[in-house]
């Protein structure tokens, strides 16, 4: 009978999203979910260069890893729930948080 190497078990995710993982948790999560190591690369600049709130502004990374990695993660852990613009052009945000609690900032 033949061996049949067996599949790691997926690491598990403890993060809230793919903006609090470190670039080699990134990469796991990227290969474990199907995804090539450079994808990885890809996934953080569309985060960070372009600031992709969602999977699908990713164009050049495949449908497949996209979804994979939707339904494992949101992308980001916040999210700009209001925008106050002073007369003196001070913004204050209010942030929604991934556990749901809101937080003002300048």
């Amino acid at each position: 009978m033949a061996h049949v190497p067996q599949q790691p078990e997926p690491t598990p995710v403890v993060s809230k999203a793919l903006t609090d993982l470190t670039d080699e948790q990134l990469r796991d999560l990227v290969t474990e979910s199907g995804g090539k190591p450079f994808q990885a690369r890809q996934i953080a600049h569309w985060l960070y260069r372009h600031g992709a709130a969602e999977y699908a502004a990713m164009h050049n990374v495949p449908r497949m890893l996209r979804n994979s990695l939707g339904d494992r993660l949101p992308t980001r852990s916040t999210s700009i729930a209001n925008v106050d613009q002073a007369s003196c052009g001070t913004e204050k945000l209010l942030l929604e948080l991934a556990d749901g609690n809101r937080v003002e900032c300048v």
